[in-house]
């Protein structure tokens, strides 16, 4: 069996103690004895109550129409509870304040005007909850203290999340059962802390994430299940740019489906045109990964590795963790480590790190 672990983390701890920089949204981590993932299972949230919703003909017939929505204090969910399915809420400039939990369980349209901040409170920020075809675009959202989560889209197809700025969550977007959502050209900044996360893709076939800007968190982009996409992405100031990877059951139990965990490991994504640099890794691909393809990525300053195809580990979350599997990867420029079984790697830079026995 191969195992790179004892190696690399001790290289992995004095490229950290001796590297000396500071790069704006950047994770600290001291003198690393092992791989300590965030841990979040201790957390007790309570799930809020979903509001009744019933579609009369009266209100289907508003189908389509805008909404304004001035600056207000916990205004929000009166709103889109009597709103119409396919209505777009128009947040006007100016700070919208939600104390509670936000839930959307129909087809609702929420878009910001020039100036818009929705600033979220509830434990669980802004929840899309059996609701397809919702949308969120054109944002400033921030916490305002009382979120562990940003946003968490449950049992929702076609969910669409767009030119949004999201910023001081500890972990910022989960997708649970969330078939065909969509991420797309959004600046996510996390909360500079080894148990932040920033988009976590944990149930759900054809994730779509494209042209985000991700920082400061332990994994950027923590990405799970069949058929996704991550194309042209930043990750920087990150402990790991983007993780392909499998959330264990119980590890982020925050809705009311499934285990806590991914049904599924990484399979089948492209990981294509990203720049992950500045990180401790660029890009990781383990837990049972497989069939995955990267191409054509970037990754520069990364303190430890570009890129690592791992072997099987204790170390990941304190169990025997699978490594990764079958994957292809045209390295082109990164520096990368293959610990893995049955992976095919073209170009690129061996960083010279053996896989021992």
């Amino acid at each position: 069996m191969k195992n790179s672990n004892i190696l690399w983390l001790a290289l992995f701890s004095l490229l950290i103690i001796s590297c000396g920089k500071t790069t704006e949204n950047q994770i600290t981590i001291e003198k690393p004895q092992h791989l300590k993932m965030p841990d979040f299972s201790h957390i007790n949230i309570q799930l809020p109550k979903v509001p009744n919703y019933v579609a009369t003909e009266g209100t289907a017939a508003t189908r389509g129409n805008s909404i304004k929505v001035y600056p207000s204090s916990n205004q929000l969910q009166g709103i889109i509870n009597n709103a119409a399915p396919g209505t777009t809420l128009k947040l006007m400039e100016g700070m919208h304040y939600e104390e509670s939990t936000i839930i959307i369980n129909h087809e609702i349209n929420l878009r910001g005007e020039d100036g818009a901040t929705l600033a979220l409170g509830g434990e669980m920020g802004l929840l899309v909850v059996d609701a397809d075809d919702v949308s969120i675009k054109d944002l400033s959202i921030e916490n305002i203290g009382g979120s562990v989560l940003g946003i968490g889209v449950e049992n929702s197809e076609d969910f669409e999340f767009k030119r949004n700025e999201m910023s001081g969550f500890t972990i910022s977007i989960i997708l649970e059962q969330a078939y065909k959502a969509s991420i797309t050209e959004s600046t996510i900044s996390g909360i500079d802390d080894i148990n932040g996360l920033g988009i976590v893709a944990m149930n759900g076939e054809k994730v779509d994430i494209r042209r985000n800007i991700i920082s400061g968190s332990a994994f950027g982009a923590w990405v799970c299940d069949k058929k996704g996409r991550a194309y042209g992405n930043e990750f920087y100031g990150n402990w790991m740019g983007i993780i392909l990877c499998k959330v264990p059951p119980g590890f982020l139990p925050f809705f009311s489906t499934g285990n806590g965990g991914a049904d599924f490991p990484c399979i089948e994504w492209k990981v294509k045109n990203n720049n992950s640099h500045d990180n401790v890794w660029g890009y990781i691909v383990i837990d049972g990964a497989k069939d995955n393809f990267l191409s054509n990525n970037e990754g520069h300053n990364n303190s430890f590795v570009d890129l690592e195809l791992a072997a099987e580990t204790f170390n990941l979350f304190g169990e025997t963790t699978p490594g990764s599997f079958t994957n292809t990867v045209h390295a082109d420029d990164l520096y990368y480590i293959d610990c893995g079984e049955g992976n095919t790697v073209y170009s690129g830079h061996d960083a010279g790190v053996p896989c021992t026995d």
